[in-house]
């Protein structure tokens, strides 16, 4: 049997961070992302395998979430774009609740 790199997958983590490259792309070019590529699949060369995949995870998710911000309309932009910008609102929604639920415990 040949070897193969099938036991390489991209992590979740990894998997976004290619995604939320592709979509910074996407924000500065007005090119839409190109969904079938492996690089949508978490194998965009600035991500994969990367040693401090967490803080870029942090850092790109800051840029795109500023982009959108200062964009106002996102109708336009791929239907890619606009899922990540609804979840990013939805999880940022729940993480100041419980933030806020927290603070009210500690307080008490």
């Amino acid at each position: 049997m040949p070897c193969d790199s099938s036991h390489l997958s991209a992590s979740r983590l990894e998997v976004e961070c290619s995604r939320m490259h592709m979509l910074i792309d996407e924000m500065k070019t007005g090119k839409h992302p190109n969904v079938k590529s492996s690089a949508w699949d978490g194998y965009d060369r600035r991500a994969y395998n990367s040693y401090e995949i967490r803080e870029m995870a942090d850092r790109l998710t800051a840029e795109l979430c500023e982009m959108i911000q200062k964009d106002k309309d996102i109708t336009k932009r791929s239907l890619e774009l606009q899922v990540w910008a609804r979840d990013h609102k939805i999880a940022d929604e729940r993480r100041s609740k419980k933030a806020a639920r927290r603070k009210r415990s500690v307080s008490e």
